[in-house]
């Protein structure tokens, strides 16, 4: 009998982080742009177990724009349930990884151009990057979909993001992901591109804009926490999630358009379509031939590329914009609901 055919088995993982179910605040109080409030009122709103995803300016209700009343799928993501996030956004190794699980067309489809501290090439077939550790940019939603859909995850909801930043905690107004409105920007790299890279000056914990950025791209996930590091002193969120403030914007599931409000937090499950598009077509931006388009996607948390005003949690003011592009200051981030919280 023949010797049966050699398999190559790989495994990778993705360093996650439990946020628990509960009630949550959404908005600060603060004057971010499209802040989110309670219906009726002026200050933050309480998301608890009885809020039925109604979005009207009523008392009992979400409120954030000039929306006419509207309502959320009953399985959309809201964040109550709690779910598992993923401690920092992709990094250029991780992505590298996922093309060369690819076929050559496949690749070609989800590979990007370089620039602003990409490092990812391609010779002979097979990507490396000068940069493993940095946070992958320039993603579009189709990349990042086709990413998730691949890794068995999901995209996250812009609620989702609040309580990630956030957490059950009282808000603060006008708040960056670490509960304060205190920030320090990076300005420059240590052992630049390596495992240990490191933002200076001392103390810095935000890497954005500011009459410029000399640094001119992200940098290496996770690097502002070290040491002994206190969770505003490493820019982390209340569950220690990395950057949720600053370094690549988010791409999360608007509530401002149809939609996003329809999504229903299905999972990737490992496959792509022959072309190399995430292949869950109730996905945003999803169809018949994959997930093509970016409707139903936003923008949270700010970048490397936008001032400090645009770090702040609530800021909605991309909340709901469309945008298929790849851009030097977008990212992306995935998560998982509970077991007993995915929508049908």
């Amino acid at each position: 009998m023949p010797n049966p055919p050699e398999l190559g088995i790989d495994g990778f993982a993705i360093e996650m982080v439990y946020v628990a179910p509960g009630p949550f605040w959404l908005g600060s109080g603060g004057n971010e742009d499209g802040h989110f409030r309670a219906g009726g009122g002026s200050g933050p709103f309480l998301a608890t177990e009885s809020w039925d995803g109604c979005i009207a300016n009523t008392t009992g209700c979400l409120w954030g724009a000039s929306w006419s009343t509207i309502s959320l799928h009953e399985h959309y993501p809201t964040g109550i349930d709690g779910f598992y996030s993923m401690k920092y956004s992709l990094s250029q190794q991780q992505y590298v990884d996922f093309l060369n699980t690819l076929t050559p067309s496949q690749a070609n489809t989800r590979r990007m151009s370089g620039g602003n501290r990409s490092g990812i090439t391609v010779s002979d077939g097979v990507h490396t990057t000068t940069n493993p550790y940095v946070a992958n940019n320039f993603m579009s939603w189709m990349d990042g979909a086709a990413y998730l859909d691949w890794s068995g995850l999901r995209p996250m909801t812009e609620l989702e993001y609040e309580k990630a930043a956030r957490g059950p905690a009282t808000p603060v107004a006008n708040e960056y992901a670490w509960g304060s409105t205190s920030i320090t920007r990076a300005t420059g790299l240590s052992n630049a591109g390596q495992a240990d890279e490191v933002p200076t000056p001392a103390g810095a914990n935000a890497n954005y804009w500011q009459n410029g950025n000399p640094i001119n791209g992200p940098v290496r996930v996770g690097s502002f926490a070290h040491g002994s590091t206190t969770r505003a002193q490493s820019g982390a969120g209340y569950w220690c999630i990395m950057e949720l403030s600053g370094n690549l914007w988010e791409r999360p599931v608007t509530v401002g358009n149809a939609t996003g409000r329809s999504f229903t937090g299905l999972h990737g499950n490992g496959f792509l379509t022959s072309a190399g598009h995430g292949a869950v077509e109730a996905w945003p931006g999803g169809g018949s031939s994959g997930i093509t388009g970016a409707t139903g996607s936003g923008s949270r948390g700010g970048a490397w590329y936008v001032d400090a005003t645009g770090l702040r949690v609530s800021l909605r003011s991309g909340a709901a914009l469309t945008d298929s592009n790849r851009r030097a200051n977008h990212g992306f981030r995935g998560v998982r609901s509970l077991p007993a919280a995915v929508g049908g």
